[in-house]
């Protein structure tokens, strides 16, 4: 009787170890810091944009943001309107990109990001929507836009977009529910 009951035991411990740790698989942290993921301006000096309409970053189709050292956290200024932008992570765990003087935010995502199925917060649930959003993340080893082919890319969807994150860069891409480019970086420029 105890030889079964040790049996029966181990058994138990076996699954549950496999069960435990195909849970925890699941949950790989792909990024802690929201600040790890902004455009940086150490590294670069000038980023050239593609929007999916005229309505889109800076008014235009196309146009470029350069770094201007002021203004911060809105250092980024558009060629075509002088209208400021910030990249940037509001707190250790919210990266965001805002326009001057509003509080629209076309990025906005919430950190730690972790791989798989997941959700977040909806803060205005209770003007309409859902309390949580579904989230599915997942690293890329290689990911190739109009910029180049970058490594390590994280792609994260929330609420029908899909971000393409990479760190030091930002947002490489984003593209809408229908899967139409909605921003793009199309070129870096380094210092």
């Amino acid at each position: 009787m105890k030889k079964i009951v040790a049996l029966l035991f181990t058994t138990f411990l076996a699954f549950a170890f496999i069960f435990t740790s195909a849970i925890s698989a699941d949950a790989k942290t792909l990024a802690s810091s929201a600040k790890a993921y902004e455009l940086n301006p150490k590294i670069y000096k000038k980023i050239y944009i593609k929007n999916s309409s005229n309505y889109g970053i800076c008014d235009r189709k196309s146009s470029s943001l350069t770094f201007k050292k002021s203004r911060a956290p809105y250092n980024w200024e558009c060629a075509s309107n002088k209208v400021r932008y910030g990249f940037t992570h509001y707190s250790k765990n919210t990266l965001a990109f805002t326009l001057d003087g509003s509080d629209y935010a076309p990025i906005n995502i919430k950190f730690p990001i972790k791989s798989g199925n997941g959700k977040v917060y909806n803060p205005y649930y209770q003007l309409g929507g859902p309390k949580y959003y579904k989230t599915n993340a997942q690293l890329l080893k290689k990911y190739k836009t109009k910029a180049g082919t970058f490594k390590n890319v994280i792609k994260y969807k929330e609420r029908g977009y899909t971000h393409y994150l990479s760190k030091n860069r930002g947002a490489l891409k984003i593209t809408d529910p229908k899967g139409r480019t909605f921003f793009e970086i199309t070129k870096f420029v380094k210092k």
